[in-house]
């Protein structure tokens, strides 16, 4: 402790005198009480004159310090100073200051306000009071709030892109604090953006062993996450290109609901499909009992509500027979179209089995349309729940298809037909009456169409991958995540045509996981076991489970082990079985499989869509570290981003593990395939349908596919998207464009995954145009200045806007759209009356 006064340092005698003042200093401005006071100073064994010492103390202080306010204050006393006096309380302000100005995206003003806080300290708080035996909570608070703000600083200077210069502070801080992980996963990073990889391991496994040896814990989920993305050298790492960015692991999805209530009461144009459902009763049930009636309509609306909740849709009401079936809000999924169609062929399925239960009693016959287009959806709050309004000519369309709609059929509109791809048969019906769905697919060339273009680094590394697989004889795990239509598949089957052809080829097996819970949770295992043992869809019970029985003798042999293996897998394939499979003993058996396989020759399995497998399945897969044999095995698995969201460690156990993620193509490159696509479908030169053209198909070869399509089948695929104007000012009309449907519904899917405030503001930012900063955002907005900023930061992160050159407005960072198409989406999602605004 140190008084200074007018340059002169002011020496106080006696500890309980000096220790009366640290207290107090402690709690300055506010009311101790006496009893507190003498607690602290001579513990709970006090003498029987305390009171009158401690009143000793007090009356020295005044007299010592006749410019400080010591008052006697009920139920106690009261210091009264300024916080620009005390060297504690200036710390704790410009903490707080440095704080948010980190959190605004000055990273470097915030860390210059966060090291003249750490100026202050010369050491331990009131160390001279600690030697002479005083312990109180008070001091290992601040002592502590020492080390918080320390990390600020250090995470600010990081922002900042000063990782050279913080880095052997941060080794010095880290080795005095073993156990502290936010710590440590600063000189992690600092360690690895100065090129020290090996060093930045060494540091993770150090503060694991200390974890593990003194505490018996394991690392964090974000330390942890920093580790795998090191390993996997990921671009979030890399040191920021502008001020102030900030590395963020593992985005956590938003809940529907959230984002429901987020975006408050306001609306905007969405992409929906609409499932309307019609149950209606056989005229003995609609003539006989009222309870009857009743029981089976309750039964029914119970049905409905389960097939939506498993789809993902909502039940939007009820008329009379009728039920409306909500896909696509709140959130847009870029499959709602095929959602929809699967609810109602599953309503219509289990309507069905209702029937056959009920012998001969009261029946119900069901018919379904679904209609697919954009509708106005208004977020409101009813009775403190948030509730959306959906209004369309969907609707319409879907009722006048379910009017003609046939007993026991699924009708759907041309624009869900083409929505929803090639995951379903459909009839053409005459009279523009839509299309019957069937259950039986079309065949789909979406992954053949494409010729295999830009994806020539993505193809040496795995390769690499697969040679060094073979050479070392040990598994690897390789995830390829994209966007859909990124080109995960196309790449997928380019690699094995690739690997298959070689002099010392891979055999390759595939496996895909399915949506929506349907099958078993190890389906796409019982695919690789099919495609191994050559079981294809027309061979009937008896001849399956010879070629099960064949591949699994010509493996194994004819002993007890293989005979629990065929066992196991007949289990898995349903081949007379009536037993669900036991998962652990299928999981067994399947991985004794496929080291046999690999043991004779390199394997490379690969597993499409694993953001839709079943976390038993996702369990399987990550427990390459167990697998008791050296053998050459690569797990290709392929996936979308929401992979992440459901496992944020993916990847990041023991066994050898690589994440490969699929960037957009350059604009040259889809360019390019689209000219090839134009001319290999016979059409016109693409001269004359730039006009028609959307400005971008943001680096997405579906996108490119799907544009060509719009341009073979016409007005049917089309959805006019408006485009903004770019001038500043207001903001009129500035034309619109023909965009595929199926593109528009994938980016609003995109948008849709973003937090609520998140995609409000880059609404906003679809209408300032040019020059988006935070300070105009947030006149838009409704939010503070900062509040804006940290949107926008994250939205550079996710890399839906980017910092551009040139600041805005008094120094402020200027945005820019990275993709043209993200722009025009997200301005065409906002009401026509709430464009022309003045920004």
């Amino acid at each position: 402790m140190e008084i200074e006064h007018e340059r002169r340092l002011i020496l106080l005698n006696g500890v309980k005198q000096r220790a009366t003042l640290g207290y107090l200093l402690l709690h300055a401005n506010e009311a101790v009480a006496t009893s507190q006071l003498l607690t602290a100073l001579w513990g709970h064994d006090q003498p029987a004159t305390v009171r009158k010492m401690l009143q000793n103390a007090v009356s020295n202080l005044r007299r010592m310090l006749p410019d400080v306010e010591l008052e006697t204050r009920p139920p106690g006393y009261a210091l009264r100073v300024s916080p620009a006096d005390v060297d504690a309380l200036r710390f704790q302000d410009l903490a707080q200051r440095g704080r948010a100005e980190l959190a605004s995206g000055a990273a470097a003003a915030g860390a210059a306000t966060l090291r003249s806080a750490l100026r202050l300290w010369r050491g331990p708080v009131l160390a001279d009071l600690a030697e002479d035996g005083v312990e109180w909570p008070e001091l290992a608070v601040l002592n502590g709030s020492r080390l918080n703000v320390l990390e600020d600083c250090f995470e600010a200077e990081l922002a900042a892109g000063r990782h050279f210069e913080v880095v052997s502070e941060l080794v010095r801080e880290a080795e005095a604090e073993p156990a502290r992980e936010r710590l440590c996963g600063q000189l992690i990073l600092a360690l690895y953006r100065c090129g020290r990889q090996v060093d930045a391991l060494a540091a993770y496994r150090r503060t694991r062993a200390v974890l593990a040896d003194q505490l018996g814990l394991d690392p964090s989920r974000e330390l942890r996450d920093l580790e795998r993305c090191i390993l996997n050298h990921d671009p979030v790492l890399a040191p920021p290109t502008e001020p102030g960015s900030r590395v963020t692991l593992a985005p956590q999805p938003v809940s529907e609901q959230e984002q429901c209530q987020a975006h408050g009461s306001r609306a905007e144009r969405k992409p929906v499909s609409a499932l309307l459902v019609r149950a209606e009763p056989a005229s003995r049930l609609g003539s006989g009992d009222l309870e009857e009636f009743d029981e089976a309509f309750q039964s029914l609306s119970v049905l409905i509500r389960e097939e939506a909740e498993r789809f993902g849709g909502t039940v939007h009401g009820n008329v009379a027979s009728v039920w409306v079936l909500l896909f696509g809000v709140p959130r847009t999924h870029e499959d709602d179209a095929q959602r929809a169609i699967r609810a109602g062929l599953c309503i219509r399925d289990r309507i069905r089995a209702w029937n056959s239960s009920r012998l001969g009693a009261g029946l119900l016959t069901v018919r379904a349309a679904v209609a697919t287009g954009e509708a106005l959806a208004t977020y409101v709050e009813r009775e403190g729940t948030a509730a959306v309004d959906v209004a369309g000519g969907i609707f319409l369309r879907g009722d006048e298809l379910l009017a003609s709609a046939r007993a026991d059929e699924v009708r759907v509109c041309d624009t869900t037909r083409q929505v929803a791809g090639c995951a379903f048969g459909y009839v053409p019906l005459p009279h523009s009456q839509g299309w019957a769905v069937e259950l039986a697919p079309t065949a789909c060339s979406a992954h053949t169409l494409t010729t295999f273009v830009g994806r020539e680094r993505e193809m040496i590394l795995v390769t690499g991958l697969l040679d060094d697989a073979r050479r070392r004889r040990h598994p690897h795990l390789v995830t390829l995540l994209g966007e859909p239509g990124i080109g995960k598949s196309r790449l997928v089957i380019e690699l094995c045509q690739q690997i298959g052809g070689t002099a010392d080829p891979y055999r390759y097996l595939v496996g895909q996981a399915r949506p929506f819970g349907d099958g078993t949770p190890f389906e796409p295992l019982a695919d690789l076991v099919r495609m191994y043992a050559g079981i294809g869809p027309e061979d009937d019970a008896v001849t399956a489970d010879e070629k099960l029985t064949r591949m699994v003798g010509d493996l194994f042999g004819g002993d007890a082990r293989g005979s629990s293996i065929t066992h196991e897998l007949r289990a898995l394939l349903g081949v007379g079985m009536s037993d669900p499979p036991a998962c652990l003993a299928v999981a067994q058996s399947c991985r004794a499989l496929l080291e046999e396989i690999a043991g004779h020759m390199p394997l490379a399995v690969v597993l499409e869509d694993l953001h839709q497998a079943d976390d038993r399945l996702l369990d399987f897969i990550e427990s390459l570290a167990d697998w008791s044999r050296p053998v050459p095995l690569v797990v290709l698995a392929t996936a979308r981003p929401q992979l992440r969201h459901r496992r944020p460690e993916w990847g990041g156990g023991e066994a050898d593990a690589t994440t490969v993620t699929l960037n957009p193509l350059s604009t040259a490159a889809i360019n390019w395939l689209v000219n090839k696509l134009i001319h290999s479908q016979g059409l016109a030169g693409p001269e004359s349908h730039e006009r028609q053209r959307a400005p971008e198909l943001g680096g997405n070869p579906l996108f490119a596919l799907e544009y060509v399509r719009m341009l073979q089948e016409g007005v049917s695929l089309r959805r006019e998207v408006a485009l903004p104007a770019t001038a500043s000012g207001c903001s009129p009309e500035a034309g619109v464009v023909s965009v595929p449907h199926s593109v528009y519904t994938m980016v609003s899917a995109q948008l849709d995954r973003l937090p609520g405030s998140e995609k409000a503001v880059l609404q906003v930012a679809a209408l300032l145009g040019g020059e988006i900063t935070a300070t105009r955002v947030a006149s838009l907005a409704g939010c503070d200045q900062g509040e804006a900023q940290l949107h926008l930061e994250a939205l550079d992160r996710k890399c839906f806007l980017q910092c551009v050159d040139g600041p805005g407005g008094e120094g402020e960072r200027n945005y820019g759209f990275r993709d043209a198409l993200v722009r025009n989406v997200s301005y065409s999602q906002i009401p026509r009356s709430a464009r022309p605004v003045a920004v």
